[in-house]
């Protein structure tokens, strides 16, 4: 049994290291990727504190080998920092992110937004919350009168040219668009109706959380054809009210993805 109001309090807990300097601390992963002081205090303390009470439930990370997890069996999946750039940059916008999975299915999920003070939670089939407040997606039904989050996949630069094209497409048929460099905020956002729609490639601990939190809200979550979205790997997501992500997906299937690099 998952207590939700202990693991909110963990996970406030655990915001404590975003008081870290992060220029200190940066360390280059790869090419515009970096991990921080914060993402490994993050992580470290959050996995030792869910083993203790969850002993059998396996865990994902961004700052860990993942590939001999069972992921049919339970498993919490973590992203310390999103927008970890954000947060080396004091733009201000980044989050703790963590889900709880069972036979590959999301059951819970909580995101933390430090800065703002906003915890948004979800539980399958009990809705979705910030800060204990019901929150529900947008009731925009076209798209010429929404906003849409979208990413770059920025270490995937293979993808660059179909993201600026569908990026210029989208633009042209929505109000306006916003790339806020933080995917489980983006998922937030749309769950809470700031914005109406998002599209990324993304890995699972950027995707898993908002997920639950978009279904959740009354959205709906899918890939770029409109199939059910993957919870675990890199893959790309489509989110938002349920109107606007059917005239949001045909736009996103006009160009062909060029295949990922991994």
């Amino acid at each position: 049994m998952i207590d939700s109001e202990t693991i909110s309090s963990l996970i406030q807990k655990a915001s404590g290291f975003f008081r870290l300097d992060p220029a200190d601390s940066a360390k280059a992963k790869g090419y515009g990727n970096y991990v921080t002081d914060a993402d490994r205090g993050i992580e470290s303390f959050l996995k030792e504190e869910l083993q203790k009470r969850y002993p059998m439930v396996q865990f994902i990370g961004e700052e860990q080998d993942n590939s001999s997890l069972d992921l049919s069996a339970p498993v919490w999946i973590l992203d310390p920092v999103d927008g970890t750039m954000n947060f080396i940059r004091d733009y201000a916008h980044s989050a703790i992110s963590l889900a709880y999975a069972e036979h590959g299915t999301i059951l819970h999920a909580w995101i933390l937004d430090p800065y703002r003070k906003e915890l948004f939670t979800a539980e399958r089939g009990h809705g979705a919350f910030c800060n204990g407040r019901p929150i529900h997606v947008s009731s925009r039904e076209h798209l010429k009168d929404s906003i849409v989050f979208c990413g770059t996949s920025p270490y995937h630069r293979e993808l660059s040219s179909w993201y600026f094209s569908t990026m210029h497409a989208v633009f042209d048929s929505c109000q306006d668009i916003r790339r806020t460099a933080s995917a489980v905020l983006d998922l937030a956002w749309t769950a809470c109706g700031r914005a109406d729609a998002y599209f990324e490639h993304v890995y699972s601990w950027d995707r898993a959380a908002g997920m639950l939190l978009v279904e959740e809200a009354g959205g709906r979550i899918t890939d770029f054809h409109g199939n059910p979205a993957e919870v675990f790997g890199f893959a790309e997501i489509a989110a938002g009210t349920p109107a606007v992500l059917d005239e949001l997906l045909p736009i996103l299937q006009k160009e062909a993805c060029p295949p990922v690099i991994l």
